[in-house]
């Protein structure tokens, strides 16, 4: 309920509406399965009632609340789970799903998951990585492990969109390391890390921050350790059924960030891929 808090720390509300909030906090489990009408007559107020106390800290309506309080609950579910064993985390994940449930139970969590971590970076944080992308000389991006697939991906598309991008090695630590020595003050440092973290993300971070280079971490929490280092820190939702963190948000922000690139710089996206349809046609099987 962090978020709810936050939205009532700065809202000046009216002493029913006082009331409306503590109700909230009272039954949060509950709210999921009740319409503003269930609500309203519980509490002893009208629907409208409901409806302005939502716009009035910062809601479009009871629906959007609601919604809010429900990722809030699955989201403190799902820290708890990433700081598992593997083995942990399949089996209670395992018992949490029944077989017959799958399906429905699959497709409604990756919607979840691409919905909250949507939303719950500013689009002004999205913004402002894309413009620090266009300033800087150099893009270094890195994702070891579990990120190494997201990591490719986006250096690869975003080569397309702009120069100056680094590919950094992906099979081994050391050169990793030995890669980021040449990144100064000009340059950007992305990194893509997720729970179980390790120290080698806290290096690279070090390394980056020493050359005074612009830091971007994407993670999943931000008590991830390397967030106090960064300059923007965008947050994925990656909750999962099995024992894997999901990939489907991570890849939706970095795809989200290629579009903007693109967008921003679109004199330049142009004339690279001119030339790169150009140089790439005789390869092409025609169809």
């Amino acid at each position: 309920m962090d978020r709810l808090s936050d939205r009532l720390k700065g809202a000046k509300l009216t002493p029913q509406q006082r009331r409306i909030a503590d109700y909230f906090f009272k039954n949060q489990e509950r709210i999921g399965n009740m319409s503003s009408m269930d609500v309203a007559k519980e509490i002893g107020v009208s629907d409208a009632s409901i409806i302005r106390f939502a716009r009035a800290i910062g809601y479009l309506g009871f629906t959007d609340l609601k919604n809010d309080i429900y990722n809030s609950l699955i989201g403190e579910t799902s820290a708890s789970v990433r700081n598992m064993q593997l083995s942990e985390r399949f089996d209670v994940l395992t018992g949490r799903y029944q077989e017959d449930d799958i399906p429905g139970s699959f497709v409604e969590m990756m919607n979840y998951n691409i919905t909250r971590t949507f939303q719950q970076n500013s689009l002004e944080s999205y913004e402002a990585l894309a413009d620090m992308i266009i300033r800087s000389r150099r893009k270094y991006v890195v994702g070891l492990r579990g990120c190494m697939g997201v990591s490719s991906h986006f250096t690869r598309l975003l080569g397309f969109a702009i120069k100056g991008v680094v590919q950094m090695p992906g099979s081994s630590e050391t050169e990793v390391v030995g890669a980021l020595q040449d990144i100064d003050s000009e340059d950007i440092f992305i990194l893509f890390s997720f729970a179980r973290y390790y120290k080698i993300d806290m290096l690279l971070v070090n390394m980056a921050r020493e050359h005074k280079a612009r830091i971007c971490v994407v993670t999943d929490s931000l008590m991830a350790p390397m967030v106090q280092y960064a300059d923007i820190a965008l947050l994925v939702e990656t909750s999962h059924m099995s024992f894997f963190n999901s990939a489907i948000g991570v890849d939706m922000i970095a795809e989200y960030i290629i579009t903007l690139v693109c967008r921003k710089n679109k004199d330049e996206y142009r004339k690279r891929a001119k030339e790169r349809d150009t140089v790439t046609e005789g390869f092409r099987l025609v169809l």
